[in-house]
C-alpha cells in the first residue's frame, strides 16, 4: 500500500548545525558535479564538514508528479539513496505531515532514524516550497540505530514550459561518531545518485488525484 513520504535528500547526511530556513548566503560554494541539467555544490564549515545544495532540471516533469512521487513509499528505496524504510505517522493538515525515515548507513556507521515534520506552501504564482525539520518524539530509538535530532531542509519547485526545476538544501547533525572525511565523501555521492534517480523516474510518475499534499500556510511552522 502506498502512503505519503516527505523526505530529505540525505542518504548520508551532510553534517553541520541547523540554522534558519533562510540559510545564510555563502560566497564560497564549490561545484562538485554539474551539467546543463544538474548541479551539486558544497562548502566546508568551520568544523570541517560539508554543507551541500543541489539543483536539477527534469524535462516534461511537473510539481504534481514530484509531490506524487514523494508519496509513494513502496518504491522510495528504489531511488532514494540510503533510504531503507519510510512511514507516515500523521497528517495534521492538508499541507503538513509527520514522517519516520530509516536510513541505511554504510558500514561501519550505524543506521540512522529520523522523524520529520514538513509544510508545503506557495512562494509565488508558480513556485512552491517544501519545508522540512526534524523532531525528537518521546519514542524509543530503534536497536542499533542513532536518532537524528537536528535537521532543517527545503525544496523549491519551479515549473517551466519544458519541465521542472528542483532546488534543494539541507543542514543537519546526524549524531553519533562519524569520521568527517567519510561523511563528506558519502554525502556528496548520495546526493548525486539520488538526483540521477530522480531525473530517471520523475517524468514517468503517475499523478495522484487529488494530490495528497496541498499548498497552505506555513508561517507558524517557520516561526517555531
Amino acid at each position: 500500500m502506498k502512503r505519503p513520504v516527505i523526505f530529505s535528500l540525505i542518504g548520508a547526511i551532510s553534517l553541520f548545525s541547523a540554522q534558519s530556513y533562510a540559510f545564510a548566503a555563502q560566497e564560497n560554494w564549490r561545484t562538485w558535479k554539474h551539467s546543463q541539467q544538474y548541479q551539486v555544490q558544497y562548502y566546508q564549515t568551520a568544523q570541517g564538514h560539508y554543507a551541500i545544495k543541489a539543483k536539477l532540471f527534469v524535462a516534461k516533469a511537473t510539481k504534481a508528479q514530484f509531490i506524487s512521487l514523494l508519496h509513494d513509499t513502496e518504491h522510495a528505496p528504489d531511488w532514494l539513496e540510503g533510504v531503507k524504510r519510510v512511514k507516515l505517522l500523521d497528517s495534521p493538515s492538508a499541507n503538513r505531515t509527520l514522517v519516520f525515515t530509516h536510513l541505511n548507513s554504510p558500514w561501519p556507521v550505524a543506521d540512522r532514524e529520523l522523524y520529520t515534520e514538513s509544510c508545503y506552501e506557495a512562494l509565488d504564482e508558480q513556485s512552491s516550497r517544501l519545508l522540512i525539520r526534524s523532531v525528537d518524539p518521546d519514542r524509543d530509538v530503534g536497536k542499533g540505530r542513532v536518532r537524528i535530532k537536528e535537521l532543517e531542509a527545503l525544496w523549491v519547485l519551479t515549473p517551466r514550459t519544458d519541465g521542472l526545476v528542483l532546488e534543494y538544501q539541507v543542514e543537519a547533525d546526524p549524531g553519533g561518531a562519524i569520521p568527517t572525511w567519510l561523511s563528506n565523501k558519502v554525502s556528496l555521492k548520495s546526493v548525486y545518485k539520488t538526483l540521477m534517480n530522480l531525473r530517471r523516474v520523475l517524468s514517468k510518475t503517475q499523478v495522484i488525484s487529488p494530490l495528497p499534499l496541498q499548498e497552505g500556510d506555513c508561517s507558524s511552522f517557520k516561526q517555531i
